[in-house]
């Protein structure tokens, strides 16, 4: 069992099942993964909003769409509702005759439907803790975690999960199993009725499938581009739980916020990237006898990494939000190369030859962007309807992601 947070706990919800399965059989899963997964893509089965555990797509496709349409129906003056939700214990409710049941209608042939009805039947489980073993119990349900072929089944369980998906009004992210929808509205008429109907929809099929959302974790906000107007609060329910309002929500690692500026993620940006700072700081002195494109590496690996991760949303970031990171790059270039504290900003990046962030992410957009178009629906899709709607979407030089990202040139 392993800890889902640091530090131990008596409670055992707090620990995740992980299956250590023998050489011999992942080796086995190896080999019938590659068919499995060949089956699904050559055949078009799975819904281009999943990007979870899919060659050639990630995180990256659902934020940077996410980001794109929030920004797009902001700058034409509309606001959204955006639903994050969180599925209970996900991997570990997958019920084994409705995973075998969906992936039968699949037609797939009938040696994996066969070695898949094998994989997962007749499982058993047991704790050791200290030494001490528990009895064996057998298993009816969840795809084994730390098995090969594990998160390749739960995207078929998971698969035909509604969606929301209605062109210029709502859309729907899907990452293996962190869904979030989007609503854009003027008016809340509507929005409520579309809303409601989403929800009553995925609560059944919940409940088909024996799998439940934990509404305390899920959350809604708001978005919004004006900071004068009221806030506005909608009634939302799963079954009978309330989905609460969250103005700072989370998903898939970035802190969005109801105007999408992204400052509360530049703060915790910042902040992990300071406490790696010390670790330059240590490099750089001369008794570790470090050369400076070593230590280059070592902040690309430490603290460059943070930032890239967040390039899509260099577009909505404010200028003075911005220059608190690049505070925190300078502060390691002067470290790498052992230069004065005093030392201006064009000196110290003249001789380290490391881009301002601000290039760096805006390149990376550029290059990612340019890759992403011929490997992704989804970023297809996002491309594509942006060209055919670009003209109503910059506004009062309030740009989107896609505005920066689809100019001329790809920078160094």
């Amino acid at each position: 069992m392993i800890p889902k947070k640091e530090g131990m706990s008596k409670d055992p919800d707090k620990y995740r099942p992980i299956s250590l399965t023998s050489c011999l059989s992942k080796l086995t899963e190896r080999l019938l993964k590659t068919r499995l997964y060949s089956f699904l893509e050559d055949n078009d089965i799975l819904v281009k909003q999943q990007s979870g555990f899919r060659n050639n797509k990630g995180a990256s496709d659902n934020l940077t769409f996410f980001t794109q349409k929030l920004s797009e129906n902001i700058n034409r003056g509309k606001k959204a509702v955006g639903i994050f939700f969180d599925i209970s214990k996900a991997f570990d409710k997958v019920w084994h005759n409705g995973l075998l049941y969906k992936f039968n209608n699949l037609n797939p042939p009938k040696y994996l439907l066969n070695f898949i009805r094998d994989f997962l039947s007749g499982r058993s489980f047991s704790v050791q803790i200290d030494g001490d073993r528990g009895r064996d119990c057998g298993i009816s349900c969840s795809v084994p975690q730390g098995s090969v072929l594990g998160p390749l089944l739960f995207l078929v369980y998971i698969n035909d999960i509604p969606l929301a998906d209605e062109k210029h009004f709502s859309y729907s992210s899907l990452f293996a199993d962190d869904l979030a929808t989007l609503f854009f509205f003027k008016k809340t008429g509507k929005v409520n009725s579309k809303i409601k109907k989403f929800l009553e929809n995925l609560v059944r099929w919940l409940y088909k499938y024996r799998l439940k959302m934990n509404a305390d974790k899920c959350c809604y906000t708001v978005f919004s581009g004006n900071r004068n107007k009221d806030q506005i609060f909608f009634n939302l329910k799963l079954k009978n739980g309330l989905i609460p309002y969250n103005p700072k929500p989370t998903f898939l690692g970035i802190i969005f916020d109801e105007f999408l500026c992204f400052k509360d993620h530049v703060v915790m940006l910042r902040g992990r990237a300071l406490k790696r700072l010390n670790i330059i700081k240590i490099f750089s002195h001369r008794s570790w006898q470090l050369d400076s494109n070593t230590l280059k590496c070592i902040y690309d690996a430490l603290i460059g990494s943070i930032f890239t991760y967040s390039f899509f949303a260099i577009a909505r970031i404010a200028k003075t939000n911005m220059e608190r990171l690049q505070t925190v790059q300078n502060r390691a270039i002067r470290s790498i190369y052992r230069l004065e504290w005093c030392s201006p900003v064009d000196l110290i990046h003249e001789i380290s030859g490391l881009p301002l962030i601000k290039d760096r992410l805006t390149n990376l957009g550029k290059r990612y962007i340019s890759i992403a178009e011929g490997r992704s629906e989804l970023m297809e899709l996002l491309v594509s309807e942006y060209n055919a709607a670009k003209s109503t979407i910059q506004k009062d030089n309030k740009i989107t992601p896609l505005c920066l990202f689809l100019t001329e040139g790809l920078g160094n």
